[in-house]
C-alpha cells in the first residue's frame, strides 16, 4: 500500500515537475524501466488533464484569486518571451513547443499549445511521443548523475 502511494505521488510530481522526477524516482531505488514508466505515465496523465480541463482550471483559479476590476479589455503586450514562443511556433511548430515541455513544465506548454493550436488533434500524439522520448533521455542522464553525486559525497 505504501509503495502504491509512493508511485502515485511520483506520478503526480511528474505531471508538474517532469524535469526533476526521474532523479527522484531513481534516488528512491526504482529501476530505469520503472522510472521511465512512472515518469511517462504521470506526464501523460498531466497532458490529458491539462489539455481537456485546462481552461476550466484557469477560469476557476482566476475566479478564486482575482477580483475583476477592469471593464475594458487589456492591451496585448508582446514581451521577449512571447516573441520567442511565437518564433518557436512559426519555425518549429507543435513539435518545437512539445520539445520544450520538460523545461517549462507540462501544464505551461499544454496551455501554450492549446492557446496556439486550439483543439488540434495533433497535440496529444505529438506531446505523447515527445514525452516518452524525454522520459527515456532524462532517465538515462539521471543515472550517471546520481552515481556522481553518491561518489562525491561518499554515499
Amino acid at each position: 500500500m505504501i509503495e502504491a502511494l509512493e508511485i502515485i505521488s511520483l506520478m503526480l510530481l511528474s505531471t508538474v515537475k517532469f524535469l526533476y522526477t526521474p532523479i527522484a524516482v531513481l534516488a528512491l531505488g526504482y529501476s530505469p524501466i520503472q522510472t521511465i514508466l512512472i515518469t511517462f505515465s504521470g506526464g501523460f496523465f498531466g497532458l490529458i488533464v491539462f489539455k481537456y480541463f485546462g481552461r476550466s482550471i484557469i477560469s476557476l483559479w482566476k475566479s478564486l484569486y482575482f477580483v475583476k476590476r477592469r471593464k475594458k479589455p487589456a492591451k496585448r503586450v508582446f514581451t521577449k518571451r512571447n516573441r520567442k514562443l511565437v518564433h518557436i511556433r512559426k519555425r518549429y511548430g507543435l513539435p518545437g513547443l512539445a520539445f520544450l515541455m520538460p523545461v517549462f513544465s507540462i501544464p505551461v506548454m499544454v496551455f501554450i499549445a492549446v492557446g496556439f493550436y486550439g483543439n488540434d488533434r495533433r497535440i496529444i500524439p505529438v506531446f505523447t511521443i515527445v514525452l516518452f522520448l524525454w522520459s527515456v533521455i532524462l532517465t538515462l542522464l539521471s543515472e550517471p548523475f546520481l552515481k556522481f553525486i553518491a561518489h562525491l559525497f561518499g554515499l
